[in-house]
This record gives C-alpha cells, structure tokens and sequence, in this order.
C-alpha cells in the first residue's frame, strides 16, 4: 500500500508543480518498469525547480536542447567560437612538457535527451540511491499520515519535502573510498552537455585515443610520467593559459564532483544560461 501511494503522489507532483512538463513526460515513458529511477529523477527535477513560476522558467532554460538547436547553435558564431576556444585549449596542451606528441579532442559535444536517459538507466548511483529514495518517502508517507488520494494542500505538502530530503551516501563499487549522496549522473534533461555547456576532452596519440571520458581512466588521467605531466596537469594548463589570455574564465574545472579530470564548463554559455533564467516567467 506505501508504494501505491508514493506513486500516487509523485504522478501529483509531476500533474502540479512540474505542470505535466512534456520534457519530464518522455523520461517517464522511458523508465516505465523502474519507478525507483524514475522517482530519484523527480527529486532532482525538484531540487532543480524549486518553487513558482520563476523556478520552473529556470528549470526549462536548463533543459536539453533539440538536434535542430544544437546544430543551430554549432553553425551560429557563438558556436563556430566554440569550436576556436576548443582548438586553443589543444594547442596550449600539446605545448605542456612531455605532450608535443599528443593532440586534444572532445567526446561528441551532443548528448541527446535519449543518450542522457541510456546514462541515467546504466549509472551505479542511481540503482542504489533510487530505492533508499522510496524507502525514506514511504516512511514519510506513512509517519505524517498522508492521506489517499493527494489533496492539493498534501501535495504542496509532499512536494517541499520531497525537495529537502537528502539521501544517505553510498560507495562507487570501484572505489569504496568515494560516496554520494546525489547521483554521479544528471538526471536525464538536466546535464550541461545536453546545452552544450559542458565539454569533454579527450587525449590522441596518431589519431587514436589514449584516455578518454570513462571513470575507470581518472588514474590514467593523472598519472606521472617520466618527462611529461600529466594529461590531467597539460589539460588544465592549457584552460588556465587559455583563459589567462583571455583576460577572462572561458573553460571552468574540471568537475570535482563527481571527479572528472576531463570535464569543463563552457562560461560564455553558461553565462547566456544564467541571463535567460533571470527573465520573467511567462503568463500565458
């Protein structure tokens, strides 16, 4: 009976709050058969949001571009600058000590909605943090005496604390050392690689490539060798003598958490982000 009602519920949040957001519909009929998930990407959808209309503006500015954006984007010459500031990074980086021999390229700069959920359904963290998720709101449910069906008031209710509940941290099983509380993965929309505001580099040695975006190659990232630095020490050389030409922050990172020594955001489009959410929230 709690897990019917957490159901009951959370289909009450998405109807209310999220205002049966069309986005947050297509990751639904996606994860059918696993409401754990499912659950655990509307509690970041909420922590996202907040509250109001100005909340929910927010939100969709954050929201995964189409095909047919990105490739505006791309063809526009805030993109062709993009790709300019990318090709700068690997200069500066094959002039670190030790890594003439080596070029820098980038992991495909699309992440589709649909790649974004493939990501979602495979990701370690999310298997573990999704049933601790239900567990927590069916005790919540059942210990404040929410009643069946919602109300609007109950959902309202059901909604702030949904948003303020914190899950406890569970270990990487390829590294017990490091926990999370939150998925290692943005919930499927949300990632700044779907807006292109992310960037993953990757190393080339003749044309082939030698560590790439994969967790299990952070200790290749930055291992020492003889002569050279690491990739991970040439790659944030190479963003802070870009930016220090610059005169201004145009790659920010790497990703501490989760630690992605290849991940930087983009700040001219972050930036372009940040002034869309500060615009009023529609009345219509």
């Amino acid at each position: 009976m709690a897990d019917e009602l957490l159901g009951k519920y959370m289909e009450a949040v998405v109807s209310g709050p999220m205002r049966n957001d069309a986005g947050i519909l297509r990751v639904k009929d996606s994860l059918k058969g696993d409401p754990a998930s499912w659950y655990l990407a509307i509690w970041r959808y909420a922590q996202t949001m907040g509250e109001g209309d100005k909340g929910y503006l927010r939100f969709r500015m954050r929201w995964a571009w189409t095909s047919e954006d990105v490739q505006k984007y791309l063809g526009s010459e805030d993109g062709k600058k993009l790709k300019e500031r990318i090709g700068e990074v690997s200069k500066h980086f094959q002039a670190q000590p030790g890594l003439g021999a080596y070029s820098l390229d980038h992991a495909p700069l699309e992440r589709t909605l649909d790649k974004q959920i493939s990501l979602w359904k495979g990701n370690w963290s999310v298997a573990k943090l999704g049933p601790q998720l239900v567990t927590k709101l069916n005790k919540i449910l059942v210990a404040d005496k929410y009643p069946d069906p919602p109300t609007d008031a109950s959902t309202a209710k059901f909604y702030t604390t949904l948003r303020k509940t914190w899950l406890d941290p569970v270990a990487n099983p390829k590294d017990p050392d490091k926990t999370y509380r939150t998925p290692t993965n943005a919930a499927p929309g949300m990632s700044d690689h779907g807006r292109l505001s992310a960037i993953d580099f990757v190393v080339k040695e003749k044309g082939k490539t030698v560590v790439s975006t994969s967790t299990a190659q952070i200790g290749k990232w930055k291992e020492k060798v003889d002569g050279r630095v690491s990739y991970a020490e040439g790659l944030k050389a190479a963003v802070a003598k870009l930016n220090g030409d610059a005169g201004t922050t145009i790659f920010d990172g790497p990703l501490a958490s989760p630690e992605e020594p290849w991940h930087y955001v983009y700040i001219p489009l972050k930036k372009m982000e940040d002034k869309k959410s500060a615009a009023p929230a529609p009345t219509d």
